[in-house]
């Protein structure tokens, strides 16, 4: 099978490591496992230190389900498969519940894995179009003339999203919901940024609380810092999905990491005070950005996240691409933004809002002086 690279993450293999200064990416503001381990008492750091690297269960450790299952209203443990990440959750899916020549919509911009999997294995790809102008929320009405038009076996929705910091309201929520339903198509909602609303009236459930016709993903990177663990999931009523998943895992990584599992279940216990340090963080940053924009004398526009830690910023520059724009900084101030055309956006960069606060100064300021000089 031919694979399309992942332009996205090729343009991180060269420079996200190398770079001094990393103001693009897409994590909360990392936590270590001092972090993780000083708030969980002797006891659990002692357990951690003892533990065995034995193989662990194919679905994923019960004491993590559990906690992972909390946030839910709906669901139970037997409902959760973990994965590796949720680059795994993702392709899990779309390997066992896609087919050569079934259609799909996908929210566009997007993370590429989101649909490039499918498109790899022979699925049609149909977008829907997220637009400045609306605040890059989605049409239902537009979703509704697609489902309509096509025979459409999946549609994928990314809220918080990421680049953008979208968010949908709990009608929307529920319309989607509704009308995938009523069309036969199943509801995949990446949920990675699930709980980082910086307004706690904004919050949303989880979409697979609302019909059993949903497959939500979540993971431990997005919200809490933790990428190096990965721990992802696929969470749904659907037994037929997360067997079909569970079976295929035994093909791919067949368990997830003891150590991974235990820090993860201690950071679920304390999630509420991670996030809270975290969001704390991303609405300094987003501060930083508003003062960035409007000091730039138009050559930078931006609409302002209300969830996630990414925000997508144009660059209203003649002369130069956003490509070039990103490649000088690097060259000239040693600072990374990530460029819009790895997700097909080629007059935007995305910046990375839960980056600790001082780096994201440190970037930002870096970024203003080269900006000057344009």
């Amino acid at each position: 099978m031919k694979v399309e690279p992942f332009h996205l993450e090729r343009f991180y293999v060269d420079y996200e490591f190398s770079v001094g200064t990393n103001i693009s990416a897409s994590c909360g503001a990392v936590t270590t496992t001092e972090d993780i381990l000083k708030h969980s008492g002797v006891e659990a750091a002692n357990q951690y230190i003892s533990l065995d690297l034995d193989y662990r269960e194919n679905r994923g450790d019960e004491a993590l389900r559990n906690e992972i299952v909390c946030e839910y209203e709906n669901l139970n443990s037997g409902d959760i498969q973990i994965t590796t990440g949720g680059s795994e959750a993702i392709y899990l899916l779309m390997r066992t519940y896609l087919e050569p020549g079934d259609k799909i919509v996908t929210e566009w911009p997007i993370y590429q894995s989101l649909f490039q999997l499918a498109a790899d294995m022979g699925v049609e790809v149909l977008s829907l179009p997220l637009l400045a102008e609306e605040g890059y929320i989605p049409d239902p009405a537009k979703l509704k003339k697609l489902l309509l038009k096509n025979d459409v076996k999946m549609v994928v929705i990314n809220h918080p999203h990421s680049p953008t910091g979208s968010i949908l309201t709990a009608e929307l929520q529920r319309e989607i919901v509704e009308l995938t339903e009523k069309h036969g198509a199943l509801l995949l909602s990446d949920e990675v940024y699930w709980g980082v609303f910086y307004n706690k009236a904004d919050e949303v459930p989880h979409a697979a609380d609302l019909s059993e016709n949903v497959v939500t993903i979540g993971d431990m990177t997005k919200p809490f810092g933790l990428g190096g663990l990965r721990i992802g999931w696929l969470a749904t009523k659907r037994k037929d999905i997360i067997d079909r998943a569970s079976i295929l895992k035994d093909y791919t990584t067949m368990c997830a990491a003891a150590p991974s599992e235990f820090l993860a279940v201690l950071a679920l216990q304390q999630k509420e005070k991670i996030l809270k340090r975290n969001i704390e963080i991303a609405i300094k940053n987003i501060e930083l950005v508003n003062r960035l924009v409007s000091d730039s004398g138009g050559k930078l526009s931006w609409i302002e996240p209300r969830g996630g830690y990414t925000g997508f910023v144009r660059l209203n520059l003649e002369g130069i691409t956003v490509d070039e724009f990103c490649l000088e900084l690097i060259r000239e101030k040693d600072v990374l933004l990530l460029p819009g055309s790895v997700f097909g956006d080629p007059s935007s960069f995305r910046v990375g809002v839960g980056t600790k606060v001082e780096q994201f100064e440190r970037g930002v300021s870096l970024l203003s002086d080269f900006l000057a000089g344009k």
